[in-house]
């Protein structure tokens, strides 16, 4: 599922975001109200991510006549790659955990294994803009398909990346010191790919029970 998401334009995202958001089946004039669509443009796009099977199709239930609503729901951001993934990085966590018992060498390992993958994600999202907006978006891009659901949000206090939710959420919490750091590394490589003058400044681990901030500056 983390490839389908790869290929969606800004407007199909959000649209997908929309449903995500919403928690529960939703229409498509709700849709369209809320990410500035007509009805049949949110329809269409709709109908795509049930196609790719990012979302489901239901009918509204209801006792009165006439053509019950159809209703659209986000489905879970898994699957059997993003599984695989979970299988792999429990491995890898508990090899650095175990490394001579030292977390902080552990931590500094893991960073630098996420930044050469994030260099890599990088170059085969054919990303290489200098500007920060492109370079943000590429960390999503790339955080996309290790089976994140991100987005990037400009503030005047800066830019931030919201990460939800963690598809390795039960070993983040055993090891954050590792598991975050290899997320860490990983934004990070992914802009230094892209050569925008962007950093992380901070990796905020469950600013909320199924959110972490990555907090951006200008480096």
């Amino acid at each position: 599922m983390a490839h389908a998401i790869d290929g969606l334009g800004a407007t199909r995202r959000q649209v997908l975001d929309r449903l995500r958001d919403a928690g529960t089946a939703t229409g498509a004039v709700e849709v369209a109200s809320a990410v500035g669509l007509q009805p049949n443009g949110a329809r269409f796009h709709l109908e795509a991510l049930v196609e790719a099977g990012l979302a489901t199709r239901s009918a509204e239930d209801r006792s009165a006549r006439g053509r019950p609503k159809v209703l659209y729901t986000a489905r879970p951001a898994t699957g059997t790659e993003v599984d695989g993934y979970k299988e792999l990085a429990e491995v890898l966590v508990e090899a650095l955990a175990g490394s001579g018992g030292a977390l902080p060498e552990g931590r500094s390992v893991a960073e630098q294994a996420g930044i050469i993958r994030g260099r890599r994600l990088a170059s085969e999202l054919r990303s290489s803009s200098p500007t920060p907006e492109p370079a943000t978006e590429a960390v999503v891009d790339g955080l996309a398909r290790l089976g994140f659901d991100s987005r990037s949000v400009s503030s005047r206090t800066g830019r931030r990346i919201d990460i939800t939710p963690c598809p390795f959420l039960e070993l983040a919490r055993s090891h954050p010191e590792i598991v975050c750091g290899v997320h860490r590394g990983l934004m990070t490589g992914v802009l230094e790919g892209t050569g925008a003058p962007l950093e992380v400044a901070d990796l905020e681990p469950f600013a909320t029970p199924r959110r972490c901030v990555a907090h951006l500056r200008t480096a």
